[in-house]
């Protein structure tokens, strides 16, 4: 379970997580299933061979495992957080790579979505992006389910923190670790 408070900063409330649509790790996913179905496919024919069979099984069970818990990790660890002052973007690129983006509500500028594909159409997911004021600054979150729905939703969370002057922050505060 991933600990959320480590992204928050003091006096912050974390009000939306949102992950992924499932359909971006379902490729890897299902390839690492097939590996470990071929695997137990081939058991026979491969336990045969001996000591290399024993290796060939041993490396595509591995293989295949390795490939779907990579694909469920990286699908879990890369989220959106929506709290009273910033949005907070987390992405994983591998085991040990993190990044984490944050844009204030008074910082934007424009938010928009699309959907580009025929799986994009067929599942309902896209892209929300996010501009902020200088221009320079964007948060692009890509395979989010509904993208209409999460673009409402964070133009009505920066409506209604736009008329509380105590939930901003200066954008020079740091993220806490």
């Amino acid at each position: 379970m991933i600990k959320f408070s480590k992204y928050l900063q003091g006096g912050e409330e974390l009000w939306y997580s949102l992950y992924r649509h499932p359909a971006s790790w379902t490729v890897p996913g299902l390839s690492g299933a097939l590996l470990i179905l071929l695997a137990f496919f081939l058991l026979w024919p491969l336990f045969q061979y001996g000591g290399w069979g024993t290796m060939g099984f041993a490396l595509l069970l591995s293989s295949g495992g390795y490939i779907s818990l990579r694909a469920h990790r990286l699908w879990r660890g890369n989220f959106i957080l929506v709290t009273n002052r910033r949005i907070v973007d987390v992405a994983r690129a591998g085991w040990f790579t993190e990044s984490v983006s944050q844009l204030y509500y008074n910082e934007i500028q424009d938010i928009s979505w699309s959907k580009k594909g025929l799986g994009a159409t067929l599942w309902g997911y896209g892209t929300v992006q996010l501009v902020g004021a200088s221009g320079s600054t964007r948060l692009m979150f890509t395979y989010i389910k509904d993208p209409n729905q999460v673009a409402a939703l964070l133009t009505a969370v920066r409506a209604k923190t736009a008329t509380s002057p105590t939930t901003n922050q200066s954008s020079k505060s740091k993220l806490s670790t």
